[in-house]
């Protein structure tokens, strides 16, 4: 402006620094500007560029919103650790099948007090993701940890608690969780799970296994371990790697995750034996034969040898468990063997026949 605050309209500018306007995005340039009096000005000029349809990056791109809110303490005021989890839950949120992300390189993901996160973009250009999108309050069950009492109640029958064995499994438990929010409150199904119900509606589960027992039953006496569906391929059967075996063990804990109790410890042997071991020391088996298989040799395709790597629906496993004991079903071979017995028989007691026929007539 001049001495009277009036525009100046008859000056001089040239770039000394032009921007980079090779592609859309935020660029700076410099500029110089000369007046009319021959006194000089450099000034920064910050430049937008848009694409060919006049396009920002804003336009082109839909960040999306993570699949699970972000659980926090207090909603309308997030700690920076809280907001750290809900950029690393909304990056994660957009990246591809390789792990790459989605948004443009320089994308920059900042996160407000209440939630709301906002997608600046390389050219400038912002996305907004509302707060009550992404987190969510704990709830009591989230913000309460639940310990399993150390001694299992002792029952008739754990399939049928009595009122009383009820009682005592809500009392230990009430005993090693001291602090539980007022109000909460614990009931116990006949097989002795508890659901631990919160002022708040939310609640958690113990599982009847985890809080009774019957007297002189080990665990491995109340619990059958479920077969996988699937069997592992290995390349030895009688050594397996340690690749194959941590398969194997994952296979058989994701097979019995509702099943067997907490603390409970799978190991693979070389030949794919799977131990379980229960806390209280009992221990069952998976026989390897149901747990692994080997790879069909060149040209046995399609000859039936009965080896394969799916076994459908999970099944109980038969080790560990006297009375599981199996009987297989007879071959086709073996009936054909003894149809054939039969029929040879046959044939013999014709001969015979044949033979007094021919003597009574001679």
């Amino acid at each position: 402006t001049d001495p009277d605050k009036k525009p100046v309209t008859d000056f001089e500018a040239n770039w000394t620094k032009e921007p980079d306007v090779s592609k859309p995005g935020k660029s700076t340039g410099t500029v110089e500007i000369t007046y009319p009096d021959g006194s000089k000005e450099t000034v920064e000029v910050p430049v937008t560029v848009r694409d060919a349809n006049g396009h920002t990056q804003a336009d082109k791109n839909d960040p999306k919103t993570p699949g699970n809110k972000v659980k926090v303490d207090d909603p309308t005021k997030l700690t920076d650790g809280e907001k750290e989890d809900v950029v690393k839950a909304v990056e994660d949120a957009n990246k591809d099948d390789n792990g790459n992300s989605t948004l443009p390189d320089g994308t920059k993901i900042t996160v407000g007090d209440n939630g709301d996160v906002t997608v600046t973009y390389p050219d400038g250009s912002k996305d907004t993701i509302p707060g009550d999108k992404v987190v969510e309050g704990k709830t009591d069950a989230d913000k309460t940890d639940v310990t399993v009492p150390g001694t299992k109640v002792e029952v008739g029958d754990p399939t049928k608690l009595t009122d009383g064995e009820k009682g005592q499994v809500e009392e230990a438990i009430k005993d090693a969780n001291p602090n539980l929010p007022d109000g909460t409150k614990i009931t116990v199904a006949d097989d002795g799970t508890a659901t631990i119900l919160y002022p708040d509606g939310s609640y958690k589960v113990i599982d009847g296994q985890d809080l009774v027992t019957k007297p002189g039953q080990t665990t491995a006496d109340q619990v059958t371990p479920v077969v996988p569906g699937d069997k592992v391929t290995v390349v030895d059967p009688n050594h397996l790697t340690d690749a194959e075996k941590d398969q194997v063990k994952t296979n058989v804990e994701k097979a019995n995750q509702n099943n067997f109790p907490a603390g409970t410890v799978v190991m693979v042997a070389d030949d794919g034996t799977a131990t379980i071991t229960y806390p209280d020391g009992s221990v069952d088996q998976i026989s390897a034969a149901d747990l692994i298989t080997k790879p069909m040799a060149a040209g046995q395709a399609g000859k039936g040898t009965g080896t394969t790597t799916t076994n459908g629906q999970g099944a109980p496993a038969g080790q560990g468990k006297a009375d599981q004991a199996k009987t297989l079903p007879q071959t086709g071979n073996e009936q054909g063997s003894l149809l054939a017995a039969s029929g040879l028989g046959m044939l013999l007691l014709g001969m015979l026949g044949l033979g007094g026929k021919r003597k009574k007539e001679d």
